[in-house]
């Protein structure tokens, strides 16, 4: 008797095909995971080549700057050549730097500025590798191959806080020309050039000097025959100062702007320069002046009014607070704005003792004879912090001025004639108390004509 296959339920069916289902994602997995491995291997095998050819490449490079001359091998700064190996570019980098034997580095401090050994570094890279290979050593100059009539020169550039400065460009003329720059720790050898003065410039990175320039320049550096010169150079970026300059207005009793048109910074780690900031005007004054290119020094700077450096004000001998002598400490990119007292000037002009207007005042420091200032006197018949007559209506009695001592000029044209007297001297150092003068049109001094001419 035949017996019957029993046949699967449909529900059975459905259950073999997730099973095969997920039998061919396994399988999909597993040949994804074999593929990845396979690739992964293929690339480190060919990255692993590549750091080979170019260990290679390292390796006969070091051998080429050994065979130079060391008049050769000087010039090795950087050179830069790009060969190409079974289809695989590659980027070799080939520098060489006199360093100490004391300290085995490329030191340019002073103990240590000779120049005994050439440290040769061979450096290859490749996009096709993740990094680059680099080699250094040494090679000793052999007795003889450096010219006795040659000399060194080693430039250590820093900033203000003595840190080494990279990247500075460094250019010299004279005997020969040489044209370098400075490694990570601001040091920069110039060997074995033709003994000599040279004229040395460097620059770059919008740094700037001590002095403020953007420029180092040095006139007459030797490089002696057989010896080492050691050059340093300062460079760091450079901070703002903003002061605002005010006045006590004798009405009010209140701090009253006081435009000026210069400043003076002084700061002992410059010797004894005094930079000015801003140009002497006769016209041209702001209550606001900013300074943009201020070296950073480690000490603060005396920053006050004016540029006549005779009047420089001295809490000692003038009596005077620090008010008006602002210290101020400059960092590299920051912004520094103190707030200076100025002392203050209450003039007045009279004819026949009546106070007039629109008369035009000439403020000449008697120390220096080229700073001239000019005012105008108000509806009061004061003077007023203004540089044309229209600001008239103004009730102020003073102005503020840089300490000093001013001849006064005073002219007008009134009752059809033009008038001037220039007789009056006022010394001006006071912070609480105005200096006082009253200048008349028509007594001791005045002059008077028909002629334009007879003007301040």
């Amino acid at each position: 008797m035949l017996t019957r296959a029993r046949k699967a339920s449909s529900g059975e069916d459905g259950f073999i095909i997730i099973e095969v289902l997920v039998s061919a994602l396994i399988l999909a997995i597993v040949a994804g995971a074999v593929l990845t491995l396979i690739t992964v291997t293929t690339r480190s095998a060919a990255s692993a080549r590549n750091h080979s050819v170019a260990y290679g490449l390292a390796q006969e490079d070091q051998a080429r700057m050994r065979t130079l001359r060391i008049s050769t091998l000087k010039a090795e700064n950087k050179v830069v050549s790009e060969p190409t190996v079974n289809g695989t570019k590659f980027k070799v980098e080939s520098k060489a730097f006199f360093v100490n034997n004391k300290s085995g580095t490329a030191s340019c401090t002073e103990q240590n500025a000779s120049t005994d050994y050439v440290e040769i570094t061979s450096t290859v890279s490749s996009t096709a590798m993740p990094n680059a290979v680099s080699l250094q050593s040494i090679v000793s100059p052999s007795s003889g191959s450096i010219d006795s009539t040659h000399g060194n020169l080693v430039f250590q550039v820093t900033n203000a806080i003595g840190e080494g400065v990279s990247g500075i460009s460094i250019t010299g003329s004279g005997p020969s020309t040489f044209s370098t720059s400075t490694d990570s720790t601001g040091c920069a050898t110039v060997a074995d050039i033709a003994s000599g003065n040279y004229k040395i410039t460097a620059s770059g990175k919008g740094l700037i000097t001590p002095e403020g320039t953007t420029t180092y320049s040095k006139e007459q550096v030797g490089a002696p025959a057989g010896g080492t010169q050691q050059v340093a150079i300062n460079f760091d970026t450079a901070g703002t100062v903003a002061p605002t300059f005010k006045y006590l207005e004798p009405k009010t009793g209140l701090l009253t702007s006081a435009p000026v048109d210069t400043m003076q910074l002084f700061n002992s780690e410059n010797g004894s320069k005094t930079l000015t900031f801003g140009t002497q005007s006769l016209t041209s004054r702001s209550a606001t002046l900013e300074d943009t290119n201020v070296y950073p020094f480690k000490t603060k700077y005396k920053v006050y009014a004016g540029s006549c450096t005779a009047n420089d004000p001295d809490p000692k001998t003038e009596g005077i607070n620090s008010e008006a002598i602002a210290n101020v400490a400059v960092t590299g990119g920051g912004v520094s704005t103190p707030t200076i007292r100025l002392p203050a000037l209450n003039l007045s002009v009279t004819y026949n003792s009546t106070l007039l207007k629109n008369v035009r005042v000439v403020l000449t420091d008697a120390n220096c004879t080229s700073a001239k200032r000019e005012y105008w006197t108000n509806k009061a018949g004061h003077i007023v912090n203004s540089n044309s007559p229209t600001d008239l209506e103004s009730e102020t009695l003073a102005v503020g001025l840089p300490f000093g001592k001013y001849n006064i000029c005073v002219s007008a044209f009134y009752e059809s004639r033009y008038r001037k007297n220039e007789t009056a001297t006022a010394e001006v150092k006071s912070l609480s108390t105005p200096a006082t003068a009253n200048v008349s049109l028509s007594g001791s001094g005045a002059t008077s004509s028909s002629s334009s001419s007879n003007q301040c």
